[in-house]
């Protein structure tokens, strides 16, 4: 018997959802119920449709207004009591001889009726947080070095180039110690900057992604020696995570849920998969009772990089989340001669695409990176082209799928250090790739090393834009 109820279940669910695309278009025929009687049939018999439906971009608002809001539409209410009385009436008065049958009718007409009406009307629909092409705001909020003075490095100038060159979104990375003291103590001006690029995004139409990059826990790049790592080992920091985020959510949840999303925390890097599974559970869950309606932004285990989709976990329950992972494969060629990494020390010879290293090259790299565990990774990828970004992204597209979730590339790039015509196209393919599977994109950066507006860090001054990058990133022409 159970083996016949979860196709009787899913074949109902897909009329049902056939009802419902109908409704959208047929003022007599109301959506909301037919999509919620999909759902629930979804639930009991296919996880991948449920997934699909409650995370789809137009259909999945229907089913989460009522999910959050416990409210239907007027109109909806409307239709729905109108046919239920008309299809009722017709059959008692035409089909149905029997009083007593007559009689059970009009009384179950009462009690749905009674049941529909009883439901808050919704007044306001819930919205959907969008996005395709992106930038990030580095070393502002985050990484603050020396020569990124907060009152000149982003401006309002440049939320408004930004926007005007095509793109439609910034990321934001944020850091514990920029925002709050040792105390958890607020800083007030850095908070107001934050507040004041939200309102410069808004004002151009650009959504924002709030990014939490750094905590005085947990530091990315903690094997070379940036930062602390005590936060998968001690549980008041772990507490201390929520507790940043109660503040981020009271400070920021007067702002559109369609405009601004956040972002758990950025590139964990936990000695096993299942604490930062935890963590993410612990933090969706937090998050959603805070706000019900923001946009959640989580990726895997190990700096986001798209393999680690495979031991990633995500609530069941979850919605309103964007997936996210990050690539700078292949590491020798993004990161050639970056000092902050190990592997940075090798300066022989890097190409893309192709033979990333040649082989008469490898033992030099070898013995300028030793066993650094970036290192290993990049050895993993000895040849790379289009094709190599594609086998490589497999697992985290195989996730969205399941799920039914956007994906989405929150940081990948290039130093200028390498040949400039390779460095374009390993752009221009990284575009082409997220083009092509409907991959929303922020690349890394827009003042820092990798950026697409030069920055003069003596005189504090912008320096040239770099329109031919810009071009590869939006496939336009310059």
């Amino acid at each position: 018997m159970k083996q016949c109820i979860k196709p009787l279940l899913l074949s109902v669910g897909v009329l049902s959802l056939g009802f419902g695309i109908l409704g959208i278009f047929l003022p007599l025929l109301p959506t909301t119920p037919f999509l919620l009687l999909s759902a629930f049939c979804f639930m009991r018999s296919s996880q991948k449709f449920y997934s699909w439906l409650i995370n789809h971009k137009y259909l999945g608002t229907y089913i989460i207004n009522f999910q959050i809001h416990k409210s239907i539409p007027l109109r909806v209410k409307i239709v729905s009591i109108s046919i239920l009385w008309i299809t009722i009436l017709t059959t008692a008065f035409f089909f149905v001889p029997l009083l007593s049958v007559k009689i059970l009718l009009l009384a179950i007409a009462i009690a749905v009726s009674f049941h529909i009406a009883h439901y808050k009307t919704l007044k306001k629909p819930i919205s959907m947080f969008h996005i395709h092409k992106g930038i990030n705001l580095s070393h502002w909020l985050s990484q603050v070095f020396c020569w990124s003075p907060r009152e000149t490095f982003i401006t309002s100038h440049d939320i408004a180039n930004i926007k005007q060159w095509g793109f439609d979104h910034v990321r934001l990375p944020i850091d514990e110690d920029q925002l709050w003291d040792e105390n958890f103590k607020k800083n007030a001006a850095a908070f107001e900057y934050l507040h004041k690029c939200i309102t410069w995004c808004l004002h151009e139409n650009l959504k924002i992604v709030i990014d939490l990059h750094i905590l005085r826990s947990h530091h990315f790049n903690n094997a070379n020696n940036e930062g602390a790592m005590t936060l998968w080992t001690d549980t008041a920091e772990q507490e201390h995570m929520m507790d940043v985020w109660r503040e981020l959510s009271a400070e920021l949840q007067h702002y559109p849920t369609d405009e601004l999303a956040y972002e758990f925390m950025n590139e964990p890097v936990a000695p096993k998969p299942s604490l930062w599974n935890d963590l993410v559970a612990r933090g969706y869950a937090l998050l959603r009772e805070l706000e019900p309606e923001r946009f959640l932004i989580f990726g895997p285990n190990m700096w986001q990089m798209p393999q680690f989709y495979k031991s990633f976990a995500l609530p069941q329950n979850a919605t309103r989340v964007i997936l996210s992972y990050h690539t700078y494969s292949p590491l020798p060629f993004t990161h050639y001669k970056a000092g902050w990494l190990p592997l940075g020390k090798y300066d022989g010879a890097v190409h893309y695409p192709g033979k990333t290293i040649p082989d008469s090259e490898w033992n030099e790299f070898e013995q300028a990176n030793g066993n650094d565990v970036l290192a290993v990774i990049a050895k993993e990828r000895k040849e790379f082209d289009k094709q190599s970004m594609i086998a490589e992204i497999k697992p985290a597209l195989e996730f969205a799928a399941q799920r039914g979730m956007q994906l989405y590339c929150n940081e990948f790039g290039c130093l200028p250090s390498v040949n400039r015509t390779e460095r374009l196209l390993y752009y221009s393919d990284l575009s082409s790739v997220f083009k092509q599977f409907n991959i929303a994109f922020a690349a890394w950066d827009f003042k820092g090393d990798f950026g697409i507006q030069a920055w003069d860090r003596k005189t504090f001054e912008n320096g040239a834009i770099d329109t031919e990058l810009i071009s590869a990133l939006l496939e336009t022409d310059n």
